[in-house]
């Protein structure tokens, strides 16, 4: 078992032994308005998303990243905090 294998399995967590609320930290990303109106504008034009008074009249009082920004976002990060471990996740790879 070389190294990157040793690690792997010492940092591998199983999801089924994850238990409810346990939490986890993944790093932090920093997000610009500008960055939420261009994926928004590409990917999910809700106004919501797009414009600041669209936001403050929804149920979100503000300008919201879509949910779609911020799946993708969490992904980079569990993928960065995860790279050369061999587990993502939770999920163990060859």
């Amino acid at each position: 078992m070389n190294a990157a294998q040793t690690t792997a399995k010492a940092n591998y967590v199983a999801f089924e032994t994850m238990e409810v609320g346990q939490v986890r930290s993944f790093g932090a990303y920093e997000v610009s308005e500008q960055e939420i109106i261009e994926f928004a504008e590409k990917y999910d034009p809700q106004p919501f998303h797009l414009d600041h008074e669209a936001g403050e009249a929804s149920l979100f009082g503000g300008l919201c990243a879509s949910g779609w920004h911020t799946c993708a976002m969490t992904m980079s990060m569990l993928g960065h905090r995860f790279e050369g471990t061999g587990q993502f996740a939770g999920l163990a790879w060859p």
